[in-house]
């Protein structure tokens, strides 16, 4: 659906299918969109871990915190000038990630909620539908998430005006508001 000419920023949709992306926390597959997506095609980041940090309202700790893990699986390696390069996945669809969750009037929500909101708002956009109904113990699977944590992501997204959730014959009815 999206096009990475204009697309400043994405999700890969691999987060959600394969290994070892789909393990990955909310926090870390965020960041990880933010790296591959300010990264040049040869995988490197353009800028200093403190340029990255003050562009997303990171401390330098904070950063070496998210690279961390990520550095464990080999997703992403940090060179003697402390170069962070990242390796591609193969299957490189993706997902279009508003820019007002990086830097902008939803910056403040949690990495969780904007993940969650740009995987449902996409597949709500896919199917052309107003709202998407889905079992409550279906909600979390493709985001390997549990229904408390989703609970406070809905609580995040209506409180900010992106999410409208009711209830329809025992489902859960959820319209993701265009931002």
């Amino acid at each position: 659906m999206g096009d990475k000419m204009n697309d400043r920023f994405y999700i890969y949709k691999c987060f959600f299918q394969e290994e070892p992306y789909f393990h990955l926390t909310m926090t870390q597959k965020f960041f990880l969109s933010l790296l591959y997506s300010l990264s040049d095609e040869d995988g490197y980041l353009p800028m200093q871990q403190k340029q990255l940090g003050e562009m997303i309202g990171l401390t330098k700790v904070g950063i070496g915190i998210r690279l961390s893990y990520l550095y464990k699986t080999g997703i992403v390696t940090i060179d003697n000038n402390k170069v962070i390069k990242v390796t591609r996945p193969h299957n490189r669809e993706f997902i279009p990630l508003n820019e007002e969750f990086v830097y902008g009037k939803y910056q403040d929500l949690s990495e969780g909620a904007k993940i969650f909101y740009t995987y449902y708002r996409y597949i709500q956009l896919l199917k052309k539908a107003d709202y998407l109904k889905i079992k409550g113990t279906e909600i979390g699977k493709p985001l390997n998430l549990n229904v408390r944590t989703i609970q406070k992501y809905y609580i995040e997204l209506e409180n900010v005006g992106l999410l409208i959730k009711s209830k329809d014959l025992g489902m859960n009815k959820l319209q993701f508001l265009e931002i």
